[in-house]
């Protein structure tokens, strides 16, 4: 049997070793190659960011070196549109979109995006850089295999992984013969110098008459939910979570009203982990926290690294407790989080209060309207003044109108900042979804062609995201018709009548059926969930799950057509 294994050793080998780094070239990349093809190496301070990594890497105790080192776009807390201090992809890249992986070796240097960012990503990296789609072959896994021999070890931070994300990059490259080790310290935090310091602003409250239900009504809703599940408690790392349910916001993140934190909440007992020196006296007179005994209504509350302490301490008496699952747009508990726990105690389930959140409360409802009342207003005062700037013969750009926008939205009174980015594309860059401009794409608008404005604001009213599309001269025959498709297909999504156990994958197709009659589709979902001041993508609505009602929706019908 020994023979058997290391012939199938040495033939796996001898495959690896034919799959070169050449074997998968990546995007092509012109600008990097000099008039006779040779690629060209460009300097930046991102190579000797990789270099001290690199020193990291091989530079361990005996056994422990790394011939791989993978960096996520994840926070400690799953989230992707992440605060300064949690850059890490792209202070070892040089790549400032808001989706993408990174893997480094000693030889090679990879990163994998999405479509919509691959044109950023070729302007922004070094010419050192192998850049891949995300949506495409080969995977994360499968040109780490190309790249390394068997008894590899790649080595990643598994407070930035979402544990379904780790499971699938574990189970890939065992099957290679190649180990994927937890990191506890992030190699990126080693290197990184003048690391920007963690927002440490104010926690406010999101009072009852913008909230509609009180915190502890939300906690006695979850502790029922969990009896159903047979749960001694749950372990809550979502940020939005943890707003929603105690009524708190704050600024951590740039588009979305949210503080770093953890929750456990159990039957008898609610801890909230946070940063102590943010908590003042109304938030402490809000929570209960003072004086707080177990088994009453009320919130703990505990040091932010306590939760780690804690969750081993609190595993020894739990039989079963909620870890979340991957669910839309949440990504679930990091891998950290998953591994501190015995599997056999482990509930993997999408987080109840995901659903609780979803279902808005008549407060909320009638909140989102106003907040829509408002927002249109600030995107009236911006047609309006971008008709009459254009027509007056001023310059405009897309970079121009995305701060134009931003500008009349935040003048609003009571505007709690922006949504998400502002994407303004124009021409052939509105055939593309959710085009991002950056400076080497950044075109004049004209007369001939479309814009598209995709924009949303913040209000403590609630959320909103919007696209409007334009055309300042006179639109084509078949741009009148595309847009008129998409407005039917708008029109019959928001008269619908339907049964309550109706799947959002079947109200989609219902909203393509004009389009699908012009022979097009668009490469988008139709629509997703939206919070009530807190994320513009909120779970789970999606194409794959039932409708709730009172849930709120965003729609996103659109028209593509390449130039």
């Amino acid at each position: 049997m020994n023979g058997i294994h290391i012939l199938f050793i040495v033939i796996i080998t001898v495959l690896r070793t034919s799959l070169t780094s050449g074997h998968f070239k990546g995007i092509d990349r012109p600008r990097c190659k000099n008039s006779e093809g040779h690629p060209i190496k460009a300097h930046s301070d991102t190579r000797s960011r990789v270099y001290a990594l690199r020193r990291l890497m091989a530079h361990r105790n005996p056994n422990q070196a790394l011939s791989a080192y993978i960096v996520s776009s994840f926070d400690d807390h799953q989230n992707l549109d992440v605060a300064d201090c949690d850059k890490r992809r792209e202070y070892i890249s040089g790549f400032s979109g808001l989706r993408a992986d990174v893997v480094i070796t000693q030889k090679s240097l990879a990163l994998w995006t999405t479509e919509r960012y691959l044109a950023q990503a070729n302007s922004e990296l070094d010419c050192d850089w192998t850049i891949f789609d995300m949506q495409n072959y080969p995977s994360i896994t499968d040109w780490i295999g190309s790249e390394l021999p068997p008894d590899s070890r790649v080595g990643a931070d598994p407070q930035t992984i979402p544990h379904f994300l780790w499971s699938k990059y574990d189970t890939h490259l065992h099957r290679k013969l190649i180990r994927l080790v937890k990191v506890s310290r992030n190699l990126v935090d080693e290197i990184w110098t003048a690391k920007p310091i963690p927002f440490n602003g104010e926690i406010f409250v999101q009072p009852l008459y913008h909230s509609g239900e009180k915190w502890q009504t939300k906690i006695m809703s979850l502790r029922l939910r969990m009896v159903e599940t047979r749960s001694d408690a749950i372990i809550i790392t979502s940020l939005t979570e943890i707003s929603y349910l105690l009524n708190l916001r704050s600024n951590d993140l740039a588009h979305t009203p949210v503080f770093k934190a953890y929750m456990i909440v159990s039957h008898n007992e609610t801890l909230l982990y946070v940063d102590k020196t943010r908590i003042n006296l109304g938030i402490k007179l809000h929570l209960k926290a003072e004086p707080c005994f177990t088994g009453d209504i009320c919130i703990k509350i505990r040091d932010y690294y306590a939760v780690w302490h804690d969750i081993k301490s609190y595993s020894h008496h739990w039989h079963n407790v909620i870890v979340p699952s991957q669910c839309a747009f949440d990504m679930g508990a990091s891998e950290s989080i998953y591994s501190s726990l015995p599997k056999d105690i482990i509930q993997n389930i999408v987080s109840p209060v995901i659903f609780m959140r979803a279902q808005k409360n008549d407060i909320e409802r009638e909140g989102m309207r106003k907040a829509h009342i408002i927002d249109g207003l600030a995107m009236c005062e911006t047609l309006h003044y971008l008709e009459q700037k254009f027509k007056a013969g001023h310059k405009l750009t897309e970079s121009s109108v995305s701060k134009i926008v931003d500008y009349f939205r935040t003048g609003q009174p009571s505007n709690k900042g922006l949504s998400m980015k502002t994407i303004v594309s124009y021409g052939r860059h509105s055939s593309i979804p959710h085009f991002e401009i950056f400076n080497t794409t950044d075109i004049e608008i004209g007369d001939d062609s479309v814009i598209v404005i995709e924009s949303g604001g913040q209000y403590q009213e609630g959320t909103t995201k919007i696209t409007r599309t334009l055309h300042f001269g006179t639109p084509t025959a078949e741009q009148k018709t595309a847009y008129t498709n998409v407005l039917r297909g708008i029109i019959r999504l928001s008269t619908l009548v339907f049964p309550d156990k109706l799947k959002t994958s079947e109200v989609d197709a219902l909203t393509r059926v004009p389009v699908w009659g012009a022979h097009y589709d668009y490469p988008l979902s139709t629509g997703h969930g939206i919070g009530s001041f807190l994320s513009v993508k909120e779970s789970p609505i999606n194409i794959d799950y039932s409708a709730i009602e009172d849930a709120m929706l965003t729609f996103k019908a659109g028209y593509f057509f390449s130039n």
